[in-house]
C-alpha cells in the first residue's frame, strides 16, 4: 500500500486520490466494453443498428485497459527495477490478479463445450492456453486475446526486475518489432500487435506523473475527456471506423 510520508518530487508516490482516479477509469473502460458487447448481441438478436452504432466505440475500453496496465505496473513496481529479489513478489501479484479467474472461466467454457458434444482440445493446445502466452491461432477462450497481451507485457517487464539494462532491451525490442510490423504491414499476432504500443503509452504517462511534468493536470484531464468524447461521437457517427481508421 501507499504510505503518507513525503518523498522527493522525482520519487514521490502519487497520493491515494490519483489511484482512485485510475480505478474510476477502469470502471469506465469495463462499462464501455460491456455495453459494446451487449449492443452487438441485441443487434444480432433483434436488429438494433442504431443502438450498435451508439455503443460500438465502447471497444476502445480495451485500449484504455492496456494503457492503464502500463501506467499502473510502472508506477507500482518502479522501485523493484533492477532488484531480482523482488521478482517473486511481482510474479505472484500478477499471477493472482489474472490466472485463477481466467482458469475458472476457461474450465467453465470447456465444460459447457464438452456437455454440448464437442471434443476437448489437444493437451499441447490446452497447456499452452493455460499459460496465456501468445498462440499461433485463436485462444480457446476468445476474449483471452487481451490477457495474452497482458501476460507478454508482464513477462517482459519482469526482465526489468532481473536486470534493468536487459529489461530495457527486451521492452525496446518488442516495441521495435511492433513498429516494424506497422511499417511493413506484417503482423504476427500478439507478438507484433499494435495494441502493444498502448502499454508503452501507459508507462510514458506514469513517468510524466512521477516526475510531475504536467503543470496543469486538471486542464489536461479536461482536454483528454473532450478528445475522448469527440472520438466516441466520430466513430458512432461513421467518421471513424474500428480503431481509428478513417472511414471517409
Amino acid at each position: 500500500m501507499f504510505h503518507q510520508r513525503v518523498a522527493p518530487a522525482s520519487t514521490a508516490i502519487p497520493p491515494p486520490g490519483r489511484i482512485e482516479g485510475i480505478e474510476a477509469l477502469r470502471g469506465i473502460a469495463a462499462t464501455a466494453v460491456v455495453l459494446c458487447h451487449a449492443a452487438r448481441h441485441v443487434d444480432e438478436a433483434f436488429g438494433a443498428p442504431a443502438l450498435l452504432r451508439l455503443f460500438q466505440p465502447g471497444h476502445s475500453g480495451v485500449d484504455l485497459f492496456f494503457v492503464l496496465s502500463g501506467f499502473i505496473i510502472l508506477l507500482v513496481h518502479r522501485r523493484d527495477v533492477g532488484r531480482p529479489e523482488r521478482l517473486g513478489r511481482y510474479a505472484w501479484r500478477r499471477f493472482v490478479r489474472v490466472w485463477p479467474l481466467y482458469w475458472l472461466a476457461l474450465g467453465t467454457t470447456l465444460a459447457v463445450s464438452v456437455a454440448g458434444g464437442h471434443a476437448l482440445p489437444g493437451v499441447g493446445t490446452l497447456g499452452w492456453n493455460l499459460t496465456l502466452l501468445p498462440t499461433a491461432g485463436e485462444p480457446i477462450l476468445g476474449i483471452a486475446w487481451t490477457l495474452q497481451y497482458e501476460a507478454l507485457f508482464y513477462l517482459l517487464f519482469g526482465v526489468l526486475l532481473i536486470e534493468r539494462r536487459l529489461g530495457i532491451i527486451a521492452l525496446a525490442g518488442w516495441l521495435a518489432l511492433v513498429m516494424l510490423g506497422l511499417a511493413s504491414g506484417w503482423q504476427a499476432g500478439v507478438a507484433t500487435g499494435i495494441f502493444a504500443i498502448e502499454f508503452f503509452m501507459g508507462m510514458a504517462a506514469a513517468t510524466i506523473v512521477r516526475r510531475d511534468l504536467v503543470p496543469r493536470p486538471r486542464w489536461l484531464a479536461v482536454g483528454g475527456g473532450l478528445l475522448f468524447t469527440f472520438a466516441w461521437s466520430a466513430e458512432a457517427g461513421g467518421m471513424l471506423d474500428g480503431y481509428g481508421i478513417l472511414a471517409r
